[in-house]
């Protein structure tokens, strides 16, 4: 038998160890091989448009939170699922944060780009023996091993302490130190046999004590942990990890080039993402500010010739967080902190941001939040929970921000979709119907908001949505109205790649003509990379999605769904505000870039 604590260092024999077991065997960690193509886009050819996709990195990201939150809510693993959800999440943190290059560095280099420095150089195709590398080296730098450890233990603690009880997973619950959980039993689940012969095999059992030691049993599921996630997404790993810049050069390779007759998409829509105070509580939250975010997504747009188009994030309960601080603290001379709109406001207007990207998933309805103020059992998350009218306030933040981005016409994007949810109460507040309530309130101030453009994120992948009744998918057929100017984006939609999801695809959208007959001008066509880098035939993917639906009985034409949409809905027409802000960006950005070549295509769109 083993002892009862372990070195940190001997989690990195025991992760390597798995790791390098399986990289021998070759069964995972093999890169993406993209074969060469080409990008020669002709002046008078119609654009292309990828209206959903992210190049943010793990700086950007309360990783432990929302790994944690994802396994908890949407996997159906049970209780143990959620323990190894947690492993996941402290594990890839840890990693994550360590190794992904930070804000200074990135923006040097950023810098040095564009000054005509040097020029971006992709690094080398990561091997299995490199992923190995980095995931020590996060071990050993990243984090506080002590307090992580101690706060971890305590995570899986609480847990099996909640299984013994027959408590649920979400209740709260306040252990005494008599109530530890019992360890063995989760020894016994995760295989004793198969973790005593993981230890023989990583150089036998190091037996230090000190600030560094942690329950055996732990370390296996930190090794497991990171061996599923990296056998299954390894993609995904190399995302969190590389630089932003890094992201948007594979975006670019991946669907940016023409090859084997498919064509080249030409501009991406890259949107930030803003979770922390929904997800992260008492973890660690991004590293990066919101400011420094702006900051690199502003020049790797300028760096890439104006092929990605940025939207900033904007959370409304950031918001009013922030604004109750600046109220706190009006009386000690202290400076008020810059507000999310404030920023949102500054990136539009002054940074070359094309448009708004909010995400009602994480707790809040597109408006009439109010209602919640009534209910004295409504969840909040921590940073909420103390502010009397919550509602009321997210409303109001609402209101400035739709208010601003109908006085200069600002695109909004918003996810539509059954996941992503921070929790389960939350499932449903970003569902179609709540935007079409909006629309149909006649709020004094906002009588005009039919004319918001806006993109229902991911339209609730209809590639896998049955039955069509009483659905998203139904609910948004009829928040697209002829009156209003509301979108949606097919992201994300790996089913295309087989019959089934093609044949679910085209009947739905079947459907949705039905409902709708002028749902072929509102639809569009989007990655939501990097979500989509897991997907093995991502090099397929524009081929399978453009014949699948352009084939769907003259719904909507290629043309249409591959890029004229988009420029419908980000008002990149000749005279429309968001073109003429981009070229005025351009005509005077600090870098003296110059005009981007797409522009002038816009019109033949």
């Amino acid at each position: 038998m083993y002892s009862d604590t372990i070195s940190r260092r001997h989690l990195l024999k025991l992760t390597a160890a798995l790791l390098g077991t399986t990289a021998l065997a070759g069964c995972f960690g093999r890169g993406l091989k993209i074969p060469p193509g080409t990008y020669d886009p002709q002046p008078d050819t119609p654009l292309r448009i990828d209206t959903h996709a992210h190049i943010f990195n793990a700086e950007d990201l309360p990783i432990r939170g929302v790994v944690g939150f994802l396994t908890q809510t949407h996997l159906p693993l049970g209780e143990l699922g959620g323990v190894i959800g947690r492993s996941l999440a402290f594990l890839l943190e840890v990693i994550v944060q360590a190794v992904a290059p930070g804000f200074k560095k990135e923006n040097e280099e950023l810098d040095a780009i564009l000054d005509g420095q040097k020029t971006y150089q992709a690094p080398p195709q990561l091997k299995d023996k490199d992923m190995i590398r980095i995931i020590q080296n996060g071990l050993e730098n990243g984090g506080d091993p002590k307090k992580d450890l101690a706060k971890f233990r305590e995570h899986v603690a609480i847990t099996f302490e909640k299984k013994r009880r027959g408590a649920s997973f979400t209740t709260s619950l306040t252990l005494s130190a008599a109530e530890e959980a019992d360890f063995g039993r989760w020894q016994t689940e995760l295989g004793q046999d198969v973790l005593e012969e993981a230890y023989r095999q990583s150089d036998k059992v190091d037996n230090r004590t000190g600030d560094e030691k942690f329950v055996p049993t732990t370390l296996a599921l930190y090794a497991l942990a990171i061996f599923i996630f990296y056998l299954f997404a390894p993609e995904v790993l190399r995302a969190t990890i590389s630089s932003h810049i890094g992201n948007a050069h594979r975006l670019m390779r991946i669907f940016g080039e023409a090859r084997n007759g498919v064509p080249a998409i030409d501009l991406f829509v890259t949107a930030e993402v803003d979770m922390d105070i929904w997800v992260h509580q008492s973890h660690r939250g991004s590293k990066n500010t919101q400011i420094e975010t702006q900051t690199l997504m502003e020049k790797i747009a300028l760096a890439t010739d104006g092929r990605m188009l940025p939207f900033a994030s904007f959370d409304p309960l950031r918001e009013v967080v922030t604004r109750e601080k600046n109220l706190a603290q009006a009386g000690n001379g202290a400076a008020p902190e810059v507000t999310p709109l404030e920023l949102a406001k500054r990136a539009v207007l002054e940074r070359g941001f094309v448009g708004i990207k909010l995400y009602p998933a994480m707790g809040f309805k597109p408006y009439f939040n109010a209602e919640f103020d009534a209910d004295e059992h409504a969840h909040w998350p921590k940073a909420g929970r103390k502010i009397i009218g919550l509602g009321a306030k997210l409303d109001a933040a609402l209101f400035e921000l739709y208010r601003f981005c109908l006085d200069h016409d600002v695109p909004v994007m918003c996810h539509a979709n059954t996941s992503m949810y921070s929790h389960r109460d939350y499932k449903t507040r970003g569902q179609p119907k709540n935007w079409q309530a909006l629309f149909e309130a006649k709020i004094a101030g906002l009588e005009d908001i039919k004319n918001l453009r806006l993109n229902l994120g991911h339209l609730a992948r209809i590639d896998i949505t049955a039955p069509y009744e009483g659905s998203w998918v139904e609910q948004a057929a009829t928040a697209i109205a002829p009156d209003n100017r509301v979108f949606a984006d097919f992201a994300n939609y790996d089913g295309v790649h087989k019959a089934a999801g093609q044949q679910r695809l085209q009947e739905n959208l079947r459907k949705l003509h039905a409902q709708n007959p002028g749902i072929g001008s509102r639809v569009m066509f989007g990655t939501d990379w990097w979500m989509l880098a897991s997907d093995k035939k991502v090099l397929d993917y524009v081929d399978d999605i453009r014949r699948t639906v352009s084939s769907t009985d003259g719904i909507v034409s290629e043309k249409r769904f591959l890029g004229g949409n988009a420029v419908d809905f980000l008002g990149l027409r000749p005279g429309d505000r968001p073109f003429e802000r981009l070229k005025n960006y351009y005509a005077n950005n600090p870098y003296k870039v110059i005009e981007p070549k797409w522009l002038t295509r816009a019109a033949w769109t």
